[in-house]
């Protein structure tokens, strides 16, 4: 499976529609049960075999790029070290 430009965009758009990825002000942002449940579905939906990690290294690069747009330079949650 390629990354085409329309592949990329569907991938924004739902892991957009799943808060407890990425908004920590979300209720669901800490539990796990939920959290997991997203990310399986995400992985079935955008992801083939080999493809898991693919999905999440485009998945942390939004995030940055979210987080960055948002906060600025300010870096936190799961990629902040």
């Amino acid at each position: 499976m390629e990354w085409t430009e329309s592949k990329t965009h569907e991938l924004i758009e739902y892991w957009q529609s799943c808060p407890c990825l990425f908004d920590i002000r979300s209720d669901d942002y800490h539990n796990r049960v939920v959290k997991n449940r997203a990310w399986d579905e995400l992985s079935k939906k955008f992801a083939t075999t080999g493809m898991y990690a693919t999905v999440n290294s485009s998945v942390s690069y939004f995030y940055c790029v979210y987080i960055v747009s948002v906060d600025g330079c300010q870096q936190r949650g799961p990629l902040a070290e």
